[in-house]
C-alpha cells in the first residue's frame, strides 16, 4: 500500500522526459503565440496542433497533476469554462 507522502513524491511519478519538458514548456511566458509555436516546433518536432493534443491528454492524468499542479490547473480552468455566448447589441 502506498502512503501519501509517496504519492506525493515526485520520483515516483509515471511521467516521461518528453511529458515533464511539455509541462515546464507551459510556465514559460511568451510574447507572442507564434514565439511559442516556435519553441514547440523546435523543442519537440512537433506542430502546435499535435502538442496540444499532447497537452490535453497530460491535463487527465493524476501525475501530471502531482509534478505541477498549478500548471495543469490553469488550463484545466481555462478548459473547463468553454465558450461563453456573445452578448447580444440592443
Amino acid at each position: 500500500m502506498r502512503h501519501m507522502r509517496d504519492v506525493l513524491r515526485p520520483d515516483h511519478l509515471m511521467l516521461t522526459s518528453p511529458s515533464k519538458a511539455i509541462l515546464k514548456l507551459e510556465v514559460r511566458t511568451w510574447l507572442s503565440a507564434g514565439m511559442k509555436e516556435n519553441a514547440i516546433r523546435d523543442e519537440f518536432g512537433l506542430t502546435p496542433t499535435v502538442y496540444y493534443q499532447e497537452l490535453n491528454a497530460l491535463l487527465d492524468d493524476p501525475d501530471a497533476i502531482a509534478y505541477m499542479p498549478l500548471t495543469v490547473y490553469r488550463p484545466l480552468r481555462i478548459r473547463g469554462q468553454g465558450t461563453r455566448p456573445r452578448p447580444t447589441r440592443p
